[in-house]
């Protein structure tokens, strides 16, 4: 539920984004939804195959409308997936401290905003925001990139699989 009302994490300090990449670690909601405290999947998450992190760093809001709540109908639309979690960077020192030290990696050459999805063998992939939406829009993107090409088919991966078709 708490997926649904608030699919994107605001991440404002650089301790926040080095937590929400750890995927080892469940993400610590941070919401009106949990007024008292947040409640952890626990056993139920560590089991999880494929954890997968986005981060969109955008550096200036207001050209990236379209792309915003595109992002956010992805998080709604993946909210089944329990090991999955959308986050925001909007604090413009954050994103040139990530771009200095990710360059293009992630960020693609001139540009300060940018998606990126880290997958749970460690690969990242980034999509440069100024290019507008992946072709087959964020959900596509995101589902695709969270699963290897050559996967086992497995209660995780088809629910995926179910998502992308």
């Amino acid at each position: 539920m708490n997926k649904l009302i608030n699919p994107i994490s605001t991440l404002s300090t650089d301790e926040e984004i080095q937590n929400f990449l750890d995927l080892e670690q469940e993400y610590e909601e941070k919401t009106k939804f949990f007024e008292k405290k947040p409640i952890f999947l626990g056993g139920a998450y560590s089991e999880r195959k494929v954890k997968t992190r986005v981060i969109a760093f955008i550096f200036d809001k207001e050209d990236f409308i379209d792309e915003l709540k595109s992002l956010r109908f992805t998080g709604r639309v993946s909210a089944k997936r329990e090991e999955l979690r959308i986050g925001i960077v909007t604090d413009k020192k954050l994103i040139k401290k990530y771009k200095a030290q990710f360059g293009t990696l992630w960020f693609p050459e001139g540009s300060y905003s940018t998606i990126v999805l880290k997958r749970y063998d460690g690969r990242t992939f980034s999509h440069d925001l100024l290019n507008g939406s992946p072709a087959n829009g964020f959900v596509f993107w995101v589902n695709k990139k969270s699963i290897k090409d050559v996967e086992e088919m497995s209660p995780d991966t088809f629910r995926i699989f179910e998502m992308i078709r």
